[in-house]
């Protein structure tokens, strides 16, 4: 839970420096896991099993969540990272990456994540930015 906490902090500094971006990654994340029958929590957890299938799925959430973040918010790599836990963009990068690969190779994928984006675009609570005075 403190977890979540601290990527809802992030999260609002993020909406502070990209005011345009559709939807709060917190959505996104939340969203995503659902779909993925994870919560938040054990999608983001950083553990080490990389056999089972449970791990397969986490790492699958977790690179669909960089791809729907960056293609929802316009937020840099850097950012995404920090938002799902990470240290190092490259991981980002290369979900981002493989994601794309997969949707432009595999038609069922690529309806799948675009159900999940606007189950997530319908979700989410949209706003609009409004110019702040002083």
């Amino acid at each position: 839970m403190k977890y979540l906490l601290e990527v809802a902090q992030q999260s609002r500094r993020a909406d502070k420096e990209y005011p345009l971006q559709m939807v709060h990654v917190p959505a996104i994340l939340a969203g995503v896991a659902e779909y993925f029958e994870l919560t938040s929590e054990e999608m983001l957890a950083l553990t080490r099993d990389r056999v089972s299938l449970n791990a397969l799925v986490r790492q699958g959430a977790r690179d669909v969540s960089a791809f729907i973040t960056r293609e929802l918010t316009g937020m840099p790599y850097e950012v995404i990272a920090e938002q799902l836990g990470r240290k190092d963009t490259s991981i980002v990068r290369q979900a981002i990456k493989y994601v794309k690969g997969k949707i432009d190779t595999d038609p069922k994928y690529a309806a799948a994540i675009q159900e999940l984006m606007e189950q997530i675009l319908s979700a989410a609570p949209h706003y609009r930015h409004t110019p702040q005075a002083g």
